[in-house]
């Protein structure tokens, strides 16, 4: 008996590539249409610097800290809004940038380590908060804190 030579047995086993390229192409176009593009917070624009435009100047006014309030743990700034920003640091109410900035610097000399504590009323814009941070990290505060509102016990 004879047997009939294999004619197939010449011929090498191909892959079909085109389908695979297909499906990867399919994959590349799901994942690029259903990814979310979002820069991390860090890189986002910020126009902070064209936002202070109020610098300290040798016109403004210095000021003298009280002798009861050399020696603490924390200073709270407080923040308000009534048509335009103004601020509340010891009793002592301000109503320019220059006038924080100049109060903040003279805190930072003799207690830089003490944290600063921003407490914002709500209706104040956020612009004017990254303000008050930003004039308080130039003042030579490390340590800056949120106040939050403690919620309220039953």
């Amino acid at each position: 008996m004879r047997y009939r030579k294999n004619q197939s047995a010449g011929n090498r086993l191909e892959l079909q590539m085109t389908p695979m390229i297909d499906v990867i192409f399919q994959l590349l176009i799901f994942f690029i249409c259903t990814s979310t593009f979002q820069l991390p917070e860090r890189l986002l624009a910020a126009p902070l610097q064209g936002l202070l435009g109020n610098q300290p100047t040798d016109a403004t006014q210095s000021f003298e800290l009280p002798p009861e309030i050399r020696d603490f743990d924390e200073i709270v700034v407080q923040i308000h809004y009534e048509s335009e920003p103004w601020w509340e640091v010891y009793g002592n109410r301000l109503k320019t940038f220059s006038e924080l900035e100049t109060l903040l610097r003279t805190l930072a000399e003799d207690c830089s380590e003490a944290p600063l504590i921003l407490d914002v009323d709500p209706n104040v814009p956020i612009e004017n908060v990254l303000q008050s941070f930003s004039v308080a990290r130039r003042g030579g505060f490390e340590k800056i804190q949120f106040a939050v509102q403690k919620p309220k016990e039953e």
